[in-house]
């Protein structure tokens, strides 16, 4: 049986919780929550008292969340801090990380969170800030995939565009249909995807001059589909560009540390230089999916212009820059 005292310190920080007036004062009351969750877990406590003193904890966390926003320099999940302030945040006894961590859970609708909460509670399954944080990052993650779709609406309708001598292309691949049940996870991107028919029945071999360059991005995985694209848009497959990468990434089997290119022709067009090669080292741009300036630079180099890139995620001097992004 648990002692009478745990009982009681749980009871003490529920009220206190509720009394709270100071982020310090949630603070403290969140690391004993934790304190107590920590202990009940290693005293064999069953999971319903476990999680009844972790929702103390999350609580505490999303109220400390909700006081650092209105506190200056603190805001937006931690925002742009002078020295001061995180001197501040150091005598309250949260740095920098608590202080993102706290204000994303905070993030969270209230009725999204009782919901998150009811509904981990009745799968018996154990209640973490972890949980909440990824329900947090969910929720930005599709109102970043809703503004993007809106986005999508008002771009230029691609057959009003005159055709280029030179198209590069980044498809927004969804990748339901390649058997995996989620193959993005926590990564699944933040503008609207296509899948591969869609993908196909882009009219890149209208955009395209009677001789023309195509550079198509491919992961690894969908080789095969990028084949069969460049097949069914009419250009002649002539090789695979590789970019390596300086870190590893995902991977279901091995873990992602290139990405290909393939280029094809229509027609008869030679390359405006012969003594480059087929791969290239650049360090990752940053953004989700975005490709590195070298790739871009390698291009003008090799291609004629003016050059379309479909999908683009930023404007370039001398391109013609198609897509929701831009």
């Amino acid at each position: 049986m648990l002692p009478e005292t745990a009982l009681v310190r749980f009871d003490a920080a529920r009220l206190a919780l509720a009394e709270a007036r100071r982020v310090d004062e949630v603070k403290d009351i969140r690391d004993r929550a934790e304190a107590l969750r920590a202990y009940l877990k290693q005293a064999g406590a069953g999971l319903e008292m476990q999680n009844d003193v972790a929702e103390i904890k999350l609580r505490a966390e999303r109220r400390a969340g909700e006081m650092l926003r209105e506190m200056p320099g603190h805001g937006e999940q931690g925002g742009n801090r002078r020295s001061s302030d995180i001197v501040q945040l150091e005598e309250i006894g949260i740095d920098k990380t608590q202080s993102s961590r706290f204000q994303l859970a905070a993030s969270v609708p209230e009725g999204d969170f009782e919901r998150h909460v009811a509904d981990t509670k009745a799968r018996h399954e154990e209640l973490t800030t972890a949980s909440v944080l990824r329900l947090a990052k969910g929720m930005e993650h599709e109102e970043k995939r809703e503004a993007n779709a809106a986005l999508a609406e008002m771009v230029k309708p691609l057959h009003t565009l005159e055709p280029h001598p030179t198209i590069v292309i980044d498809p927004p691949w969804d990748f339901s249909d390649e058997g995996d049940v989620n193959q993005f996870g926590r990564a699944r991107p933040t503008y609207t995807t296509l899948t591969y028919n869609q993908i196909l029945s882009l009219p890149v071999a209208e955009l395209a001059e009677k001789n023309a360059h195509l550079y198509l991005w491919i992961t690894n995985r969908s080789l095969p589909k990028g084949f069969a694209l460049m097949e069914h848009w009419g250009f002649r497959y002539i090789a695979a560009l590789t970019w390596c990468k300086p870190s590893i990434g995902m991977g279901n089997y091995f873990r992602g540390s290139t990405e290909h290119v393939l280029f094809g022709v229509r027609g008869s067009l030679s390359l405006l230089r012969r003594d480059v090669g087929t791969w290239f080292s650049a360090p990752r741009p940053g953004r989700h999916s975005a490709k590195p300036d070298e790739f871009f630079a390698m291009v003008e180099r090799c291609s004629p212009g003016p050059w379309l890139e479909m999908f683009a995620r930023k404007l370039r001097p001398g391109w013609t820059a198609w897509g929701a992004e831009v």
